[in-house]
């Protein structure tokens, strides 16, 4: 309320205990939440001590299929942090320690718990990440690495018998590795309520005189991620200012701690995403409920539009140097052939010319023969090499695909009385899914928007429409989740991480058939530019759907999307011949020097 109450939506963290069993299918509702705007995190944990923010390893898999169901049941969340600082004994399954000691140790030496190394993380992780993954409607969702305590040295392991908490967290990445990780998270706090602490460079003792001691601890962390998964996107989910209860008082601490990251963000590529404070619920001595001096320091926060933005690092561009080489070492084969190709190409004129007999000829024939093998078998590689390049997709610099004209018309549509459209994060957005209207293709938008209130849906249902003419119109914010028939929930999660396109016309057999070219080719450059806009990818096919493609049982975007004229092709190739044009960067150019010498190859 403190954030909407602003008209700042922001981060909200949920943690929830769901245990580990396969058969329970239950889930919670966050949409109270995420349809006010706000960017819900839910962190799963398997129970709090003493049952272990993961289970025991023999567990692990009914784990995952109980995070797979409750993702399932659940609504309002596609952000997910498995468990919750696997280093801390705390976290442990079966761990009773006696936290007055100092050092910190086991009541008993059957309550030690089963330490969570990180092998045992890496595993649980990647299980739950699969299963999330599988869960119809989940396969984009983002499942987090959950964040290492820092200062925490009670975790050892061969290799790191000093328990060093930053190499747990790059042990952790290096066995789960890029492919397999969707994100991260960190915790970083203070040792004090002193507002000197966040920018603060102050040093641990030895061995650890190389890590922060106060809020920079998280630079720590964001210094030892893998260089592979530095495009990956990072959340701080939990920061304060330390053992002690917040200092209600408005010291300006979370001002410059939103500060900080903004600085981080500004001068590095990969962008930590959220700051978020702990806690708001009275569930520990954290709280922040009623400590007006801390509310009014975050309030004065959000009035400083502090924004992440777009720009982590891109994929390391092809590397072109292989094909290179076994280019020029054809190109050298060919030239050694060339002599045998010329002498072959006179004989064949001496035979006709000639008449010469076939057993004067025999020899030479031979040789022809051989001279064929090797020239077949230079062909293959060549076509084996062309393969692979048709495989390299250049690498399209933002902003590169240009802009269409575009009529925002979202403020001057009918809207339903009441009802609105439900919101998502932007970053959500995974594809772009392409319908038709049944209507007539010159239908105005206003008709159409109409339509929609009349049927009760909160208002177009579209978020661009691309009329007969090739006129391209938006009609929803993108951070809106538009639905087409409100009584599937199967369409519910088609457009959860979709943008809806839709080309007006009945494009159903024996209607219109297919879009007109200046239609389609409208449709293409709002595709190609949104594509580039929201760093959805570069391999089209991937990324571009007709909606009776994604398991609902619909015509739209009409008979002939996929079959008989399949006017779905020319879209992708329309959109394909935009990118390449837009693709000028120097790998985009090296490639079709490539192609075209495989080209002069085949030849």
């Amino acid at each position: 309320d403190i954030m909407l109450g602003r008209g700042i939506p922001g981060w909200v963290v949920v943690t929830t205990a769901i245990g580990s069993n396969p058969h329970d299918n239950s889930g919670q509702d966050f949409s109270s939440l995420s349809n006010r705007g706000l960017g819900v995190i839910v962190r799963l944990n398997n129970g709090y001590s003493p049952a272990g923010t993961l289970p025991h390893e023999r567990d692990y898999d009914a784990f995952a299929q109980r995070c797979a169901n409750f993702v399932q049941a659940s609504s309002g969340a596609r952000i997910w942090i498995v468990g919750n600082e696997p280093n801390h004994p705390i976290e442990w399954p079966g761990a009773q320690w006696d936290w007055s000691a100092i050092p910190p140790h086991p009541i008993r030496p059957d309550t030690r718990g089963e330490p969570i190394t990180p092998e045992r993380y890496a595993k649980a992780y990647k299980k739950v990440r699969a299963a999330i993954h599988a869960t119809p409607g989940h396969e984009n969702d983002q499942v987090l690495v959950a964040a290492v305590a820092p200062w925490n040295p009670l975790t050892t392991y061969p290799g790191n018998e000093n328990g060093d908490w930053v190499q747990y967290f790059a042990d952790v990445l290096r066995l789960i590795g890029p492919s397999q990780c969707d994100g991260l998270t960190l915790h970083a706090y203070t040792h004090g309520s002193d507002p000197n602490f966040i920018e603060s460079d102050a040093r641990m003792a030895p061995p650890f005189d190389a890590y922060h001691w106060h809020f920079r601890a998280y630079q720590d962390f964001m210094n030892a991620i893998p260089e592979e998964m530095r495009h990956l996107p990072v959340y701080i989910t939990e920061t304060d200012q330390g053992d002690e209860p917040w200092h209600n008082a408005n010291t300006g601490w979370v001002k410059r701690a939103y500060q900080e990251i903004d600085n981080w963000n500004k001068t590095h590529a990969q962008k930590i995403r959220a700051l978020i404070l702990y806690r708001w619920s009275t569930d520990d001595k954290w709280t922040i409920q009623g400590k007006q001096g801390v509310i009014d320091d975050f309030g004065e926060a959000m009035t400083l539009g502090l924004k992440w933005t777009e720009g982590g690092e891109e994929p390391p561009p092809p590397d072109l140097t292989e094909y290179w080489r076994r280019l020029e070492a054809l190109e050298a084969e060919k030239q050694a052939l060339q002599a045998d190709i010329d002498a072959a190409l006179a004989l064949s004129d001496a035979l006709d010319q000639e008449k010469i007999t076939l057993d004067e000829a025999a020899p030479a024939l031979e040789d022809v023969d051989e001279l064929q093998r090797a020239l077949e078998a230079l062909e293959n590689h060549i076509v084996d090499l062309e393969t692979e390049l048709s495989q390299v997709v250049p690498v399209i610099p933002p902003g590169a695909v240009p802009t269409p004209p575009i009529h925002d018309i979202m403020a001057d549509l009918p809207q339903h009385e009441s009802q609105r459209w439900p919101t998502r994060e932007v970053s959500d957005i995974r594809r772009i899914v392409v319908h038709h209207t049944l209507s007539d293709p010159m239908t105005p938008p206003h008709d159409l928007a109409q339509q929609a209130v009349d049927q009760n849906k909160p208002g177009m249902p579209y978020h661009f429409l691309v009329s007969g003419d090739g006129t391209i119109y938006q009609t929803q914010p993108l951070s809106r989740i538009v639905r087409q028939n409100m009584s599937r929930s199967i369409n519910e999660t088609i457009n959860a991480d979709s943008i809806a396109v839709a080309l007006a016309g009945d494009f159903r057999r024996d209607r219109d058939v297919e879009p007109s070219e200046a239609q389609r080719k409208a449709a293409a450059a709002l595709i190609a530019w949104l594509i580039s806009q929201q760093r959805l990818g570069s391999i089209v096919t991937q990324i571009v759907f007709g909606r009776k493609e994604l398991g609902e049982h619909v015509i739209s975007p009409g008979d002939q999307w996929d079959e008989g004229i399949r006017w779905k092709d020319k879209l992708v190739a329309d959109i394909q011949t935009i990118f390449d044009q837009a693709a000028a960067c120097e790998d985009a150019e090296e490639v079709a020097r490539l192609r075209q010498q495989v080209a002069e190859l085949q030849a």
